[in-house]
């Protein structure tokens, strides 16, 4: 987990990682940072979740789903058409 003073250069440096592997295993963009206590991935995440789908609450992103479960981000918008994830109606998103 993310610590208050953690950035993406600071965790790669620690883990003797490269800078680019701590962007892709967290689908970040470069000049992204970390939230405190947001989930910090040092491998890939899989393609698919252990469960069928989360039920979506107020404040969910896709991108914290896809945090939540290790699941590439890439892969929950395959799964889950924009046209659904933005409905109102929304109850969940896939993950396998």
């Amino acid at each position: 987990m993310a610590l208050d003073d953690d950035s993406p250069k600071k965790i790669a440096n620690l883990m003797e990682m490269g800078l680019w592997q701590i962007y892709k295993y967290n689908d970040l963009k470069k000049g992204d940072r970390f939230v405190k206590g947001q989930i910090v991935y040092l491998e890939p995440k899989k393609n698919k979740g252990e469960i069928d789908f989360h039920v979506i609450k107020r404040g969910d992103t896709l991108y914290a789903i896809s945090q939540q479960y290790g699941v590439k981000l890439k892969k929950l918008q395959e799964l889950n058409s924009p046209k659904a994830i933005g409905a109102r109606g929304q109850k969940k998103i896939y993950l396998r």
